[in-house]
Order: structure tokens, then sequence, then C-alpha cells
């Protein structure tokens, strides 16, 4: 389903898959971050999930690194510059196979 949601910016649904997490709780969805794992976080109200679950310091540190907090109204360009730019959409480094042109 948050495959389809992306409407077409990703080619390969199995690794799209295996990457992205749904979290069980989330009015707590920054708790869920697992530092010790390669993550990337993207929603458009990070800055407030983090700071309502202690972890505004990583806002501070990685916005706009490991972190996106896009526009809500944005048409996804800055999403897929991110992508680009951050390295969160590639595997090995190949990003030109996971996004569609």
């Amino acid at each position: 389903m948050m495959f389809d949601m992306c409407f077409g910016a990703f080619r390969d649904e199995p690794w799209f898959c295996q990457v992205t997490t749904l979290v069980p709780d989330p009015d707590h969805r920054a708790l869920h971050i697992d530092l010790a794992m390669d993550w990337w976080y993207v929603d458009d109200l990070a800055m407030h999930y983090l700071e309502k679950d202690g972890r505004s310091n990583l806002c501070d540190q990685l916005i706009g690194r490991r972190i996106l907090a896009p526009e809500s109204s944005s048409d996804g360009y800055e999403i897929l510059r991110w992508l680009t730019d951050s390295g969160a959409g590639t595997q090995e480094a190949i990003p030109e196979q996971l996004f569609s042109a």
C-alpha cells in the first residue's frame, strides 16, 4: 500500500518493502527510530514528533540528512531531491535504478 502511495517514484517494490517500516504507535513514531540500524525518517511533522518523544537532538543534528520534514502541500519534488542527495533512496549507491524516470 505504501509503495502504491509513492505514485511510481520507486521502481523496486521488493526493496522498498524491505527498507520501509510502519510503526505500531504513530503517536510516538519517533521512538521507533532504531539508531543502531541504517535509518531514514520522512515526516512532515518530524520536528513535532521528535520533540514530543524527547529526541529533538536528532532533528537538530540530522534534519535534511537522515531526517526530512517536507512541506505537506509540496508536489513531492523536495522528497525526490532529498532521496537522491542524501543517499536515502540508494541501495549500494545506485539511485538511478530505484527511481522512476
